[in-house]
């Protein structure tokens, strides 16, 4: 056209750099221009299919709670307790880390912070203005995916909130239910299934129930009513003698499980319509009590106050496998969690009266129909952390690497570990 000008190849997208010289830029990895022109990476992370992946390592631990101040000025002891209920940890598709924890004296404030480069460094915690005795969160799938907060008030409501810009800012808190016999107790946990979430909460009103809450586009969410103009809706299933402690959707088909003990002996029941109602709760062998849970590649893996890592395959609930030597010794109520990576391995957290433990137990060695001999021990590595903390909270999205979070001393503290 009679200009002197740039044109790139199929593929390649014009760009200029600071100094003015335009170059030919392969968008989808190029660290300085990821997606667009101009759009650089933050360090620590990497230009992946045009979007900034976070890089995972081992880093920390990183105090995140400095000083949290009340509307008087006055620095707030928080928690990420307890370590057994209501996760407070999430780990997004671009690795972007996030850590709740609960703030306050007498009336405790969910908070949540946020790192945008693999645990190097975090952001200030960010109030969600959910208040309660128990909090948890989780984190939708997809580049810029939202992330949910919820807590409860024993004998009180449930309470939601949720953010669209990595817990910078947060909706106005939404009172999802108010029970009018008896209060929420428990037993809060969230979970995800494509664009639909999943919040469980387990009320006691004479019998034990499990309300479960939806709100998307997902299996079994239409045609049911919505409550307190929340989009949410709602369903209960009276597991009567069966304490939830999670709710928890098999990746592969949608089915809802309500895992939890009766006693100390485990119970789980499946939902095959998205928590409209579930079928009759069975018991596989064995059992705990303060029991934490995580399902991945239809295995239900569960951990509690024995020394036993439970291998449960969703095709056959009323069997299991074992792995010993997590360790009882020294270990409180409610003082152990279990996440399980994308491949399938656990990680399970331990706090101790003499510090913290990380054991990883990959899944070849762990799943019922791939794993050793029922009582083998296959724990594959043991991390120990010094601090003596309570409150662990642990999550293993990506593979080969968990986040943990735990208190010391009314302060919250986050570590990345990588295998």
């Amino acid at each position: 056209m009679g200009q002197c000008g740039t044109q790139c190849g199929m593929g390649l997208t014009s760009c200029p750099n600071d100094a003015g010289v335009t170059a030919c830029i392969d968008t989808t990895s190029d660290n300085s221009n990821c997606g667009s022109c101009g759009n650089a990476c933050r360090p620590n992370t990497t230009c992946q299919a045009s979007v900034c992946v976070a890089n995972l390592g081992n880093v920390g631990p990183v105090n995140l709670s400095g000083n949290v101040l009340d509307d008087a000025g006055v620095a707030m002891t928080c928690t990420t307790a307890s370590g057994a209920s209501g996760r407070k940890t999430a780990i997004d598709d671009t690795n972007n880390l996030y850590v709740a924890m609960l703030c306050g004296t007498t009336t405790q404030t969910l908070y949540v912070v946020t790192s945008q480069n693999g645990g190097l460094s975090y952001g200030a915690p960010v109030s969600t203005a959910l208040t309660g005795t128990e909090g948890a969160i989780i984190v939708g799938t997809g580049p810029t995916p939202t992330l949910y907060a919820a807590t409860t008030i024993t004998s009180g409501a449930l309470t939601f909130s949720a953010s669209t810009d990595r817990g910078k800012t947060w909706s106005a808190p939404q009172v999802l239910e108010t029970p009018t016999n008896g209060g929420i107790n428990y037993g809060l946990s969230m979970a995800m299934y494509q664009s639909t979430l999943y919040i469980s909460a387990a009320v006691t009103s004479g019998s034990a129930t499990l309300d479960v809450l939806r709100d998307g586009t997902g299996i079994g969410d239409a045609g049911l009513a919505d409550v307190d103009d929340a989009g949410f809706s709602l369903s209960t299933a009276n597991l009567v003698g069966f304490f939830i402690s999670d709710i928890a959707v098999d990746p592969s088909n949608g089915n809802v499980w309500a895992i939890g003990e009766d006693d100390g002996t485990y119970r789980v029941a499946v939902s095959t319509n998205g928590g409209l109602s579930f079928g009759t709760a069975v018991s596989p062998p064995g059992g705990a009590f303060f029991t934490d849970w995580a399902l991945a590649k239809g295995t239900i893996f569960g951990v509690g106050s024995t020394d036993l890592l439970y291998a449960i395959p969703t095709s056959s609930p009323t069997t299991d496998t074992t792995v010993p030597g997590l360790g009882v010794t020294g270990v409180a109520d409610g003082e152990r969690s279990i996440g399980v990576d994308n491949n399938g391995n656990v990680y399970v957290a331990t706090s101790t009266n003499t510090g913290m433990t990380v054991a990883r137990v990959l899944y070849a060695l762990a799943s019922a129909d791939a794993g050793p001999p029922d009582g083998a021990s296959s724990i594959d590595s043991v991390r120990s952390i010094p601090e003596i903390g309570s409150g662990p909270t642990i999550t293993a999205r990506p593979a080969n690497a968990a986040l943990l979070a735990y208190t010391v001393q009314g302060h919250v503290y986050a570590t990345t570990l990588a295998y």
